[in-house]
């Protein structure tokens, strides 16, 4: 499986974790997620380097 690799603030992730319930691509615009196809199948998880790595369903991130 190839993984996306992209950087994003912190601010942007707890954005993202407050508005889970309304989670779109459209709130996500910052990850440029319309132009990479990221949608909420999409799972994104912290390497612990300040890196994302994008996989597939974003619920496991948000449960």
């Amino acid at each position: 499986m190839v993984k996306l690799l992209i950087k994003v603030l912190p601010i942007e992730i707890n954005k993202m974790i407050k508005n889970k319930n309304g989670f779109k691509a459209e709130n996500i615009k910052d990850l440029e997620a319309q132009k990479m196809g990221i949608d909420n199948l999409t799972e994104i998880t912290d390497n612990l380097k300040g890196n994302i790595y994008i996989e597939n369903i974003i619920t496991s991130l948000f449960k």
